[in-house]
């Protein structure tokens, strides 16, 4: 879940088989078999610990410079995207992951990058999450974090 302002932008929900996503403005939409496959391919907290036997598609492609810093990059494909996560190569936390979707004859590329991050339960976790798209760069900033709470599933009921 996106929010601010005691707003929710977006969220998404999925249990493997069936899945709903939320946006402001636009409504909800349950999700095609595609998206839900794609979606299991990246699950967990640290989705990349599933990599192995979730079915996704993954490379390290060499290392390359983001934000001026070194950094391994790890190619992802889950089916109906293409995903470039980069990893600093002093800290190995991932800074960065740039996604590229093309559904048509439309292309779209969204950059998420990740900073000041802090220790929780002995696991780091940014502070600072910039989103960059074509058209627009937003920057929001973790003011608090739950590790496995309660879920309230009544937003996703029918």
């Amino acid at each position: 879940t996106m929010g601010g302002g005691g707003m929710t932008f977006s969220s998404s929900y999925s249990d493997g088989i069936t899945g709903q996503e939320q946006a402001m403005g636009v409504g909800k939409s349950e999700m095609t078999k595609e998206e839900i496959a794609a979606n299991n391919k990246s699950v967990g907290i640290f989705p990349e610990y599933n990599y192995k036997t979730s079915g996704m598609k993954y490379e390290v492609t060499g290392i390359e410079k983001f934000d001026n810093k070194e950094c391994y990059v790890m190619k992802l494909d889950d089916g109906m995207s293409m995903t470039f996560d980069y990893y600093d190569r002093v800290s190995y936390l991932k800074i960065a992951s740039t996604t590229i979707k093309t559904e048509g004859e439309e292309t779209s590329e969204l950059t998420l990058s990740f900073a000041n991050f802090v220790e929780q339960d002995g696991m780091f976790f940014p502070t600072v999450m910039n989103v960059s798209t074509g058209q627009a760069n937003l920057e929001g900033k973790v003011i608090s974090r739950t590790i496995n709470a309660k879920i309230d599933f009544a937003p996703y009921k029918k």
